[in-house]
């Protein structure tokens, strides 16, 4: 595996060889073997270099992970030295491991603790990369269900501090300028593989830079002067520019280039007061002169972790163009901002988080711009359980609902077969527990109210969601139907949970557009 490319060292990179003794190598890549060259005798594809003389460290036993500086040399090795026992350990100047280890780790306690449903909140926290600082590290807690937060490590002292905390998403990788500060993370979002930069993981403005704008240096020339920038605003998509040592910027590319420089909207960012608390929220207008606006309220799914940021929304901008005025809250229980706020949507599923929804939707439809007469409520995921809860709620404010793959009945949903153990410790404590109280759990539920619906709805919903089952959506039909409800009705025979594929995300919006417009607009 090559571990450096030598950036300052020209046809040369370092390449390691792992086993009972793990090794680095210097490698001249013009001495290797050309592609497609047939083998002889005389000829080997190494280049004969993976000798002595080439070694540029030696350990004993299998490394699990190099940690190298940004100019190749060794720090630290994490490595396995019989398959009990795992030690972090760092190079002395001449490459050789320090005795003296950072941390140990005893692999068949590690085992027990994974398999101890009592010690599952146990932390394993490994170190994953280094950081900016020597003899620092940024690490992962490797008995989380899922890698949600990055830690930063010193092993001398003990001290582990959160650096990022992805409540939502699964971390599959850091993002580190050419230093090594850690700069972003990329997630398993909706399934695909996405970037979030620090910024966008923080939902307060920053009292340095509060512009709605990002601006990232995500990699530098070796003597930092040529720099590669990232900029994305709420109504630009990310692009990319070379910034040259004069100042001089050059156009890369975009994230999506068809829309550069073509979406008028404009971004209020408010707050409404609930209960002693400040509840944060977006609200997205276009910006020709038509108004008052109709008005989407668009609540996140989760509902614990999730937050809309002040960046680019595809979906917002997309409906801001069809000429709607878009509300997104990041109601208690919402992560980005503070603890206070997050913790204080544990056990308020279906009380609280409502309500702080329709406070900011009442905040905004007193506004001149907005058409209080023409508001439709919209979302997915928890979203569609929002969308259909205050719909049957508040009908003199919501005059429709959309609710795509959204929970109908909260006590299936904590029952789903697809839940780990540990999402079921987090669902009781945060959500409810159905074994003991279930018919507090019914009382939240959309299926107990269908009977009190007055306003039409439209039910979408993937037949392949793994995460909120199709079920949801037909027990809701069955009591629609019950009760001679308005509604419509979409299922994709292939759709997942968040519709991926672009053929699905296109029907479903096409289905809500003119389901909307047909009621609002």
């Amino acid at each position: 595996t090559m571990v450096s490319a030598l950036p300052k060292e020209p046809y040369v990179f370092l390449y390691s060889k792992k086993g009972v003794y793990s090794k680095i190598y210097k490698i001249d890549a013009r001495k290797l073997l050309p592609y497609k060259q047939r083998l002889s005798k005389l000829t080997i594809k190494d280049g004969g270099q993976f000798k002595a003389k080439n070694e540029v460290v030696s350990v004993a036993g299998y490394v699990i992970e190099w940690f190298l500086a940004m100019d190749g040399s060794p720090k630290a090795a994490l490595h396995s030295i019989d398959n009990n026992l795992i030690k972090l350990n760092e190079f002395t100047d001449d490459n050789s491991l320090n005795e003296t280890e950072l941390a140990s780790w005893d692999w068949s306690e590690l085992k027990k603790i994974k398999e101890n449903t009592s010690e599952k909140d146990t932390k394993l926290i490994l170190p994953v990369s280094m950081s900016e600082q020597a003899g620092v590290f940024y690490s992962f807690d490797f008995n989380e269900d899922q890698k949600r937060t990055v830690y930063r490590s010193n092993y001398n002292t003990g001290e582990h501090d959160v650096v990022i905390k992805s409540n939502a998403y699964k971390i599959i990788n850091l993002i580190q300028a050419s230093d090594n500060r850690l700069i972003g993370v990329r997630v398993l979002k909706a399934g695909m593989p996405q970037t979030m930069f620090l910024e966008m993981m923080q939902g307060q403005k920053s009292p340095i830079k509060p512009i709605q704008e990002l601006d990232i240096v995500i990699d530098s020339s070796l003597d930092k002067n040529t720099q590669v920038v990232y900029r994305e605003s709420h109504n630009m998509p990310g692009r990319y520019f070379v910034k040259s040592p004069t100042g001089k910027e050059s156009y890369i590319g975009s994230v999506y280039p068809n829309l550069d420089n073509k979406l008028q909207a404009q971004l209020i960012e408010d707050e409404v007061v609930v209960e002693d608390m400040k509840i944060p929220y977006l609200l997205s207008m276009p910006t020709t002169a038509s108004k008052p606006w109709p008005l989407i309220v668009m609540p996140h799914g989760g509902p614990i972790g999730i937050f809309d940021n002040r960046y680019f929304n595809l979906t917002t901008q997309y409906l801001v163009s069809r000429g709607y005025a878009v509300l997104r809250v990041n109601f208690r229980g919402s992560g980005g901002y503070s603890e206070e706020l997050l913790e204080a949507g544990k056990k308020q599923f279906g009380n609280l988080i409502l309500t702080d929804i329709h406070a900011a939707t009442k905040a905004v439809v007193a506004r001149a711009d907005i058409n209080a007469d023409k508001v439709c409520i919209a979302g997915l995921s928890y979203g569609g359980y929002a969308a259909a809860m205050l719909a049957i709620k508040q009908p003199d404010y919501y005059r429709c609902a959309v609710s795509i793959a959204g929970v109908s009945d909260v006590n299936l949903f904590l029952n789903s077969a697809t839940i780990s153990e540990a999402q079921i410790r987090w669902s009781k404590e945060y959500i409810g527990d159905s074994s003991k109280e279930y018919d507090a759990l019914l009382a939240i539920s959309p299926i107990n109210y269908i009977q009190d619906l007055s306003r039409p709805i439209l039910i979408m919903h993937g037949a392949k969601d793994t995460v909120v089952d199709i079920e949801h959506a037909y027990r809701m039909k069955l009591l629609l139907d019950k009760y001679n409800k308005t509604y419509e009705w979409y299922v994709e025979p292939e759709g997942e949970h968040h519709f991926n594929k672009p053929s699905d995300a296109q029907a479903m919006f096409d289905k809500m557009l003119t389901f909307i417009d047909a009621y609002i607009n």
